[in-house]
């Protein structure tokens, strides 16, 4: 996720998005911090990855020479993310800095091309034994950005194996029409395999085992299939408006209990609704019938299947609208689709 997150970011700053940039960017060293510090507390893994690893380079940054001034330390962009993405507010409440040398007087962000970082400080002899001292740090905030980016995306790159994003993004169009990728990971029981873990850290001895006809995540794609293969329903959806109704993808009754190695149903599943059963040819339509030849008889084939109870019955329906030769074509798309229909 490192990458993707790279490139929002680069996307929100050429765009001009500098605030979407900056509360992406921070939350990088929290995620490079839990892979390499996985059992410190959380300020703790920020600040040491973040000085670990880009820490030198931000203190060469310095605009000055001098040892005293302040430097863009994980202390201060540790603080930054806290006032920013908690409280809204871009800046640094110095006195939750522990560095002395980087107790801020004043902290500006500068919403530039990423060329700037200044420090400047001050010492004002206010009597003869009395010195105040001024710190301050201009950092513009692409500059922040580009340096946290390059640095994490270096990080991800040579240590991936630390990584672990226990978490499934997927665009519309993949989840409408997903990819044989994407199919491989419908394909599996998902509510069976996480009851299961549950049940096995409670220590349980019941199981449920997989049903090949459960597969909840791609019961949803067939009823947004249906959805977005007619223009007028589709546009009723994207408003927010009501559709059909359609069997709820995630049903326990599709799932098979077992105790103690003594299988037995708990509930047995209803056979598939018509409605359903729709929803469910026209998603599959759309993903392996995208040639014009199949799309100019678009109904025909949907319904050579929907009415037919057989393998022959599908067949004979089909030889109604085609030669022999695109027949033969078709029916072997379908397979995947008739496989459970009665015939050969």
């Amino acid at each position: 996720m490192i990458p993707v997150y790279v490139n929002d970011i680069r996307c929100a700053l050429k765009n001009k998005c500098y605030f979407t940039a900056l509360s992406l960017t921070l939350t990088l060293p929290d995620i490079c911090g839990i892979a390499e510090f996985p059992n410190k507390p959380v300020s703790e893994r920020y600040i040491t990855w973040y000085d670990k690893y880009l820490g030198a380079y931000m203190a060469h940054g310095k605009g000055s020479l001098c040892e005293n001034d302040p430097w863009l330390s994980g202390e201060i962009v540790y603080n930054l993310r806290n006032t920013y993405l908690h409280q809204g507010n871009p800046g640094i409440a110095s006195d939750k800095v522990k560095e002395e040398v980087n107790q801020l007087d004043k902290f500006i962000l500068m919403l530039g091309d990423g060329t700037v970082l200044q420090t400047a400080t001050f010492n004002i002899e206010a009597g003869r034994k009395e010195k105040i001292t001024f710190r301050a740090i201009i950092v513009d905030l692409t500059y922040l950005c580009d340096s946290i980016c390059d640095c994490a995306l270096w990080y991800y790159e040579n240590n991936q194996e630390k990584f672990i994003f226990n978490s499934h993004v997927i665009t519309q169009e993949e989840f409408i029409h997903p990819s044989e990728e994407a199919l491989q990971f419908v394909q599996g029981d998902v509510c069976a395999n996480i009851l299961n873990q549950k049940l096995e850290k409670e220590g349980s001895t019941i199981r449920f085992v997989e049903n090949p006809n459960h597969r909840p995540l791609a019961r949803v794609g067939e009823g947004l299939g249906l959805i977005f293969s007619d223009e007028a329903m589709k546009q009723r959806f994207l408003h927010g408006e009501s559709t059909f109704s359609f069997t709820h993808p995630f049903r326990p009754m599709d799932l098979v209990e077992t105790r103690n190695n003594d299988m037995k149903k708990k509930q047995s599943s209803p056979n598939v609704s018509k409605e359903k059963r729709e929803a469910q040819v026209r998603s599959f339509f759309g993903r392996h019938f995208k040639k014009q030849i199949y799309l100019n008889k678009k109904e025909e084939i949907i319904q050579s299947v929907l009415k037919s109870k057989t393998k022959q019955q599908v067949n004979n329906n089909l030889m109604k609208h085609f030669t022999n030769r695109e027949v033969s074509t078709i029916y072997q798309r379908l397979e995947p689709l008739i496989k459970n229909l009665p015939g050969k």
